[in-house]
């Protein structure tokens, strides 16, 4: 690498990001977050996800609310609803996996994560039964 070269220093990125960003119409500067936060969040987990679909029941303070699970790991679920929840939150999962529709799991877990689109929830308690049906459907065997 030629030493003469200088890296750009880090407020000059930010405003470069930024100045960029506002020439962006607003569709994809929501897609491009929601894509950064992905990436982020990816950095940080202890488990991979697996994209799925299922139908989902959940529990929360007595109130009950559905939504769609869209990825699955060992350690928890992102559920897509326009629901409000609060981080932090004990929730009640009941769910189906799509190869397996005859085997409801329940499942509580708490609310780690809120985004626009939804929820993540990292699971609290689960049977052996439970993380080996789970790690199956999750490529986390």
């Amino acid at each position: 690498m030629n030493a003469s070269i200088k890296q750009p220093g880090k407020s000059s990125v930010i405003s470069g990001l930024i100045s960029l960003l506002e020439k962006i119409p607003h569709g994809e500067q929501h897609a491009l977050l929601n894509e950064l936060e992905e990436r982020f969040a990816r950095l940080k987990r202890e488990y991979n996800r697996k994209p799925i679909r299922s139908n989902v029941e959940c529990i929360t303070n007595n109130r009950f609310h559905k939504g769609i699970i869209t990825n699955i790991s060992a350690g928890g679920v992102f559920i897509e609803t326009l629901m409000p929840f609060r981080s932090g939150e004990d929730i009640v999962l009941r769910f189906m996996f799509p190869q397996n529709p005859q085997k409801q799991l329940q499942i509580i877990g708490q609310i780690v994560r809120i985004s626009p689109f939804g929820v993540g929830v990292r699971f609290k308690r689960l049977s052996r039964d439970q993380e080996l049906l789970i790690a199956s459907h999750s490529g986390n065997i």
